[in-house]
């Protein structure tokens, strides 16, 4: 993997893989995609927390449907947590780019 330095000053990564595949990313797309992808993964696991805990704290909410869905906001958190966590590295390192043509 070696830089350069394209026109508009942004640095450039070159990546070729075993098979020869060369593969290029702007410097802005490695600091927004793993941002974008960090804050949608927050709120979603907030957004989960907000459901299990409004459950927990109100009684009449306690019914067997809702306890359903404190199970699926609780699954969604985890999930959502390990997937997040492994969708940044994979944009953060460059493993999800398109081949250069």
């Amino acid at each position: 993997m070696f830089q350069s330095t394209p026109p508009d000053g942004m640095t450039v990564q070159w990546n070729t893989t075993p098979d020869g595949l060369s593969y290029e990313r702007d410097a802005r797309e490695q600091v927004v995609a793993p941002v974008m992808t960090s804050i949608m993964g927050l709120l979603a696991v907030f957004g989960n927390i907000l459901t299990v805990l409004t459950i927990i704290r109100n009684k009449k909410l306690q019914t067997k449907s809702n306890v359903h869905i404190m199970n699926l906001a609780v699954a969604d958190s985890l999930t959502g947590c390990v997937v997040f966590s492994y969708t940044i590295f994979l944009v953060s390192t460059s493993y999800m780019l398109q081949p250069k043509k």
